[in-house]
């Protein structure tokens, strides 16, 4: 089952404006300044530049203090970094109040940002850097309408290059969490990641959980046939390596025209079972349109499939697609046509038109976000040859959870359930002959956390399990996984 939800860890930090700290006279200030403007948008808790006159400077970052921040920046304990930082939140240079809310911002406190961010600009009303992460924190806090009115100020003051507005027009899409996204816009430039894991399979054959099978010999005998060993389920140490790679370019200054390149990578070996070893390629491509009524795009992939060093699946999809952000949500819906090919058993053949609709919002429990998605498919999937069943309608419904409960640490529970009806008979020798009617379920637990650099470590659950009407079709097996990650 192709899943469209994912959950990446993105990093949602706008600091395109910030330059190198520098040091003067024994104190080091961290910022880049834009273009001279007056005055301020009218937006909640900020007060007009024109009557904001600030007092003495108050504390300003030294040197030490500056290296151990980016010493525990750079570890990515930035817990840490905010806890060095806080003491600076009385200041009245707004270099070293930017400072603060990066790193209070890195550190997923996003009241204590905005709230750094907004005497930045009070203090330096030119001060570019500060009013786009402004706009970001504030939309993390769930108030979009404001952060949209921050990103228009920031274009219209102060003339972003096109490399910047680009980006932005990437910001105002992306969802509220910085490392929880359910329907995800394409990025631009070079993104992906890296996973290795290793896990143990309760199934790593596909096997069934019959021990025998009934079928009619004839003249209404019923005869059951034992079911050989290796058959039925067998379970094995697994080595799972994967890579995902995109990259995403915007055609225009504004950004609202893009396109994206996707390779997917996974190969999958058994430490007995070789004869069950997978590798799964995917290349695809997507052209996306950004108008008032939401993004449009097109993507189109093509898919091979190995099995046991034969090839097992070709497959091409082309779709179309809609989405739209309304406050802290994004919705999505589409229509996908899918071609498949088996090269050894070609009467399994079949075309499969898709239609789905799904969504993704954001809430928080305390400080805790927390995003919830769901995608809803359904499709008809017309037999290409003869096909024991012939033709089958498709139901498939996928839900995520996921909470990042400190920064890098997500844990994210996933369900997903699929429903296949065919529309004829299945085979009149197997004694409980019938119309087919299957479902698969899939649960999966999985935790999150951070190792050193951009690595992280996981640990995962997952219990698959497919139930028939006909039982030749049942299986059930559990998977422990455990990994790293690695993400650029």
């Amino acid at each position: 089952m192709a899943l469209a939800l994912a959950l990446f860890a993105l990093g949602l930090m706008a600091h395109a404006a910030h330059a190198q700290g520098r040091a003067d006279a024994g104190q080091v200030k961290a910022g880049d300044q834009g273009s001279n403007t007056s005055g301020a948008p009218v937006v909640p808790r900020i007060a007009p530049a024109s009557s904001y006159a600030p007092p003495e400077p108050g504390p300003v970052i030294t040197r030490d203090q500056f290296d151990r921040i980016q010493s525990l920046r750079g570890a990515r304990r930035y817990k840490d970094a905010a806890a060095v930082a806080a003491p600076l939140a009385a200041s009245n240079d707004p270099d070293t109040l930017y400072l603060l809310g990066s790193v209070a911002q890195e550190a997923g406190d996003y009241e204590v940002a905005g709230a750094a961010y907004e005497r930045a600009v009070m203090i330096q009303p030119d001060f570019a850097g500060a009013w786009l992460d402004l706009a970001v924190v504030t939309r993390m806090n769930g108030d979009d309408a404001t952060a949209q009115s921050l990103f228009d100020y920031v274009i219209t003051e102060f003339s972003p290059p096109a490399p910047l507005l680009a980006r932005i027009a990437v910001l105002r899409r992306q969802t509220i969490a910085p490392a929880l996204v359910a329907v995800a816009p394409a990025s631009l430039g070079w993104h992906g990641e890296l996973r290795t894991q290793v896990g143990h399979d309760s199934n790593a054959n596909n096997g069934i959980t019959l021990t025998s099978l009934p079928l009619v010999a004839g003249a209404g005998i019923i005869v059951d046939i034992p079911i050989a060993d290796e058959e039925r389920a067998r379970g094995d140490t697994a080595y799972q390596s994967s890579m995902l790679l995109r990259y995403g370019h915007a055609f225009n200054d504004r950004g609202d025209r893009r396109g994206e390149f996707l390779l997917a990578v996974n190969q999958r070996s058994n430490h007995d079972l070789k004869d069950y070893n997978t590798r799964d390629v995917l290349v695809g491509g997507s052209l996306i349109q950004d108008t008032e009524y939401g993004s449009i795009s097109q993507r189109f992939t093509v898919q091979q499939i190995r099995l046991g060093g034969r090839d097992l699946l070709y497959g091409a999809r082309a779709a179309l697609g809609w989405e739209r952000q309304y406050g802290a949500c994004r919705i999505g819906a589409g229509a996908e046509l899918e071609q498949r090919h088996y090269a050894s058993v070609s009467n399994l053949d079949a075309r499969i038109v898709w239609l789905q609709g799904g969504g993704g919002c954001l809430t928080r429990i305390g400080n805790t976000p927390v995003q919830a998605a769901m995608l809803l498919r359904h499709g008809h999937d017309t037999a290409v040859h003869d096909r024991a069943g012939g033709d089958a309608r498709r139901y498939e419904l996928t839900t995520v959870l996921a909470a990042e409960l400190r920064p890098r640490v997500i844990l994210e529970g996933l369900f997903a359930v699929a429903q296949t009806h065919d529309s004829s008979l299945y085979s009149s020798i197997l004694a409980d002959n019938a119309v087919r009617r299957s479902t698969r379920t899939q649960a999966r637990l999985q935790l999150q956390f951070p190792l050193v650099g951009p690595v992280d470590g996981f640990v995962s659950v997952e219990r698959l399990q497919q139930r028939s009407n006909i039982g030749l079709f049942d299986q059930s097996g559990r998977i422990f996984w455990a990994g790293v990650r690695y993400s650029f």
